[in-house]
């Protein structure tokens, strides 16, 4: 099979997208018991126990799903992303439970867990993690030296969060971390609803 040259061109486009990616790492506070001396901050397979501390810039990744070039290949990698990102929005996910899809950035953290979730396991089912992760350029949040994927959802109430991923998703029951990252909920604004955001 021969690779003409405008299809080189299209994967290199999609991948760079993924080269752009927002790294965003956790900064432990001091504690008081010495100076400079970090708390640290604790993992284990299915939570994260942040401690005190803040990440070093926000989550303010937005989903670009356009593709340059205009042939069929563009065309199919654009619509994967574009349907990763419509499943990634509870409201607009109907592979996921009727009661799920109306959880808002209001509501308590387990409801938004079991509503990620739900959404995360729709995108890794229908086989558009990658496409996911071209649309929001890899989300990587970096904790104790280890770089472990986010995953940004919206809510029905416009509001948006990024939970982490667990470093076995692929294998495990347990897809996300059931804590998000600190700091990552945003509101929607007024009007907004997870479609239109």
């Amino acid at each position: 099979m021969q690779i003409s040259r405008l299809m080189v061109t299209i994967i290199a486009t999609a991948f760079a997208c993924s080269a752009e990616a927002g790294t965003h790492k956790w900064i432990p506070r001091a504690t008081a018991q010495g100076a400079g001396a970090d708390q640290s901050v604790v993992i284990t397979a299915t939570s994260i126990n942040w401690g005190d501390g803040i990440f070093d810039s926000p989550f303010g990744e937005v989903a670009t799903t356009t593709v340059s070039g205009g042939n069929g290949i563009a065309s199919a990698i654009e619509g994967k992303m574009k349907q990763a990102v419509k499943l990634s929005r509870n409201c607009s996910n109907p592979l996921i439970a009727a009661n799920l899809q109306t959880v808002t950035g209001a509501d308590d953290a387990t409801d938004r867990f079991l509503s990620a979730s739900a959404m995360f396991t729709s995108i890794q089912q229908s086989n558009l993690w990658a496409s996911y992760n071209q649309a929001y350029g890899g989300i990587k949040v970096l904790v104790n030296g280890q770089y472990l994927s986010g995953f940004k959802v919206y809510y029905a109430d416009g509001a948006s969060e990024t939970w982490v991923v667990t470093p076995n998703a692929n294998f495990s029951v347990a897809k996300l971390f059931d804590t998000p990252a600190p700091g990552s909920l945003t509101p929607g604004k007024p009007g907004q609803s997870c479609a239109n955001s």
